[in-house]
């Protein structure tokens, strides 16, 4: 007798492994989703800081608003200028599923310094 088809077992194994597999994979997945948004946001962060020095090599002080840029939507962009004492700390809040990256909320300011609840998110 000829029988044609998989048995229950052969394909629960099958299922067992793709669960295993992806149980490996989307872990992977979601940090390098997480990283690449993250350099997303310092390259919008490195482009609005260069907006605001060449407005104030211009016109001699710093913007009050955000530049309008194009921004990453995975992270909320706020800005801080006290124009006192010509400083400026701009900083990018992760929203939605960026909110669990562990490098948190990244800011430049006007000397080029930049901060992270993590030391290694800027390179």
């Amino acid at each position: 007798m000829n029988k044609n088809g998989f048995t229950l077992v052969e394909v629960l194994i099958v299922v067992a492994i793709i669960g295993i597999l992806a149980a490996i994979a989307l872990p992977s997945y979601t940090a390098y989703i997480q990283q690449s948004n993250r350099v997303d946001a310092q390259i919008a962060l490195s482009e609005m800081a260069q907006t605001f020095e060449r407005n104030y090599a211009r016109q001699g002080d710093y913007p009050t608003a955000l530049p309008s840029i194009t921004t990453p939507t995975s992270y909320n962009f706020s800005l801080s200028v006290d124009t006192a004492t010509d400083t400026y700390t701009l900083t990018a809040t992760p929203q939605g599923s960026q909110a669990n990256d562990d490098c948190g909320t990244l800011s430049i300011n006007q000397a080029g310094i930049t901060s992270a609840d993590e030391t290694h998110c800027w390179r």
